[in-house]
């Protein structure tokens, strides 16, 4: 029998304007404490190349700080999820996060970039009322459907459309 198990903790501060969710930490970034630790998982790739900071090759820490730099925070939709695998698939009995109180903690917070389908879905039916752009998962099992580069463009051009030129 699997668990209900703990996400981990958002990476934000007070002037931060956009946040990325995506669904829940992997197995390997729970015991790391470090979102997107997977080596296999694009994410600093594709973000690194979007904002134009060499996040692939940084350490955690220093990820963190480039990304609070530019203003953008990381978390994930759900709470506590059980989970079998590292995949969204193998996620069940999903409990969101506390959306609209982060939201009122964090009231500079105008935008939410929200990354697979599964995280998207969860989000929207919290019924939140702010700007919400979905994004190509970063996982290994998107790379058939969708390249770095077009993962890289996408994110760029909502970027420039919410003025958070990076």
């Amino acid at each position: 029998m699997v668990s209900l198990v703990k996400g981990l903790d958002p990476i934000v501060r007070d002037d931060t304007l956009m946040m990325v969710l995506g669904s829940f930490p992997s197995k390997e970034s729970r015991r790391k404490g470090q979102y997107y630790a997977n080596k296999e998982n694009d994410f600093w790739k594709i973000w690194g190349r979007a904002i134009g900071e060499p996040l692939l090759d940084s350490g955690w820490e220093s990820r963190k700080e480039i990304f609070l730099r530019h203003k953008i925070g990381l978390w994930d939709v759900f709470a506590l999820a059980e989970q079998e695998g590292s995949s969204d698939a193998g996620l069940k009995n999903m409990v969101p996060n506390d959306l609209r109180a982060f939201l009122r903690r964090y009231p500079n917070v105008g935008f939410v970039m929200v990354a697979g389908d599964i995280a998207y879905e969860g989000f929207r039916g919290l019924n939140l009322d702010i700007p919400c752009y979905k994004i190509q998962s970063t996982s290994p099992s998107n790379r058939r459907w969708y390249t770095a580069e077009d993962k890289v463009n996408q994110i760029k051009g909502i970027l420039r459309k919410i003025n958070l030129c990076v």
